[in-house]
């Protein structure tokens, strides 16, 4: 299995939040064409990041790039929602849209890469 949420095929999620009180829960994918798999691999790391930063500077998406899109809104719904930073996986799905929308996304990826980008090669 992949450690990311799914779009398509059902995720698992164990919320271990309260250590005493785990809560196990499935997520379900919305189903697409553009939602398996295979249409969701890249060749390189290069067209990883060619197709991250074209989402992120919000330009026109393929249907293959619009699902990928898709992939980063839902993880970082979720690792949003398990940081406690909303109250629920829904409005953090929201914050996420918002974030590629307002460019506050891509402006984090900007100071990562100026950071990264001082260290030793």
């Amino acid at each position: 299995g992949f450690d990311e949420v799914s779009l398509y095929e059902p995720t698992t999620v164990f919320d271990v939040r309260e250590f005493e009180n785990i809560k196990k829960y499935t997520i379900y994918p919305d189903h697409t064409p553009y939602s398996t798999p295979i249409s969701l691999e890249v060749d390189s790391a290069d067209e990883s990041a060619r197709i991250c930063k074209k989402i992120l500077y919000n330009k026109k998406l393929s249907k293959r790039e619009d699902a990928m899109k898709r992939v980063i809104i839902s993880n970082t719904a979720m690792a949003m929602y398990v940081n406690d930073l909303a109250g629920s996986r829904g409005e953090c799905t929201l914050l996420a849209q918002e974030s590629i929308r307002n460019g506050s996304a891509r402006k984090k990826l900007e100071q990562l890469i100026k950071a990264t980008n001082t260290f030793p090669k």
